[in-house]
């Protein structure tokens, strides 16, 4: 469901609203991706440009989480697949506070389907897979946590995989069970980037009924880990209160 209405913590009733009238009028979104985003409006500030970077220039300014360096990547994409709007549009790039909620809706999408690597948002939700189990709670700490830290929160999250998995494995062993007979992997390369391997190894932990002990380790690890990213194209990790909240909404 969607975060309780009201203000919220950042967001206006008014502005609130309107983003969820823009969520319900698109289509292409599952339950999932809309709770998901409901919520990053609200983490992120909504229309409030985020001022605390004194690097950018006021035009510049992130809203609703959208820097200005994803949404010329989105850009790019969207001109390379519609050139018929890049001509009509006279290959105009928007800033972040340019853009209308369905425009950001849209970029939020995008940043799901392309950006999360191996992952898949709702597949880790509501798996295909017939007796599967999901866990939306998990699907959107994933998702936040790249959306907020870039790969660095990718690192977090395989650290946290690997500590996960090594409890997984030691119960095993404590009921006598050996997990290299279940293929149980040891760890997950911290290397940034959520390919097969991460992607294999949390869906594994999901269908071990695994799943809270991982948000549990992916909020400790995003909680611990502070100072300069070690993964080229990460961001800087000061948990705020704010950021203390939105890791609250999903562990």
């Amino acid at each position: 469901p969607y975060a309780p209405m009201g203000p919220g913590r950042n967001v206006n009733e008014a502005d609130r609203q309107a983003f969820r009238n823009a969520l319900e009028s698109r289509g292409g979104l599952t339950p999932t991706m809309r709770t998901i985003m409901d919520y990053l409006f609200d983490f992120e500030g909504g229309h409030k440009p985020d001022k605390s970077d004194a690097k950018n220039a006021p035009d510049r300014y992130p809203v609703a989480g959208i820097r200005q360096d994803t949404l010329r990547a989105y850009q790019d994409a969207f001109y390379k697949e519609n050139p018929e709007v890049r001509s009509a549009m006279g290959s105009k790039f928007f800033k972040p506070g340019e853009l209308n909620d369905q425009q950001r809706i849209a970029l939020m999408k995008w940043y799901a389907d392309t950006q999360m690597d191996k992952l898949d948002i709702n597949e880790i939700a509501k798996p295909s897979t017939p007796g599967a189990i999901g866990d939306p709670k998990l699907a959107g700490l994933l998702f936040d946590t790249r959306y907020r830290w870039g790969r660095e929160g990718t690192q977090a999250v395989q650290n946290a995989i690997t500590a996960a998995l090594r409890g997984y494995r030691q119960d095993l062993v404590a009921a006598r069970t050996n997990p290299d007979d279940l293929s149980v992997p040891d760890k997950v390369d911290p290397d940034g980037t959520a390919g097969s391997r991460t992607r294999d190894a949390i869906m594994l932990l999901l269908n071990a009924g695994r799943s809270d002990a991982l948000r549990a380790a992916i909020a400790a690890e995003i909680r611990q880990a502070k100072g300069k990213p070690k993964v080229k194209g990460g961001t800087d990790r000061h948990l705020s209160p704010n950021d203390e909240y939105r890791l609250s909404v999903f562990e």
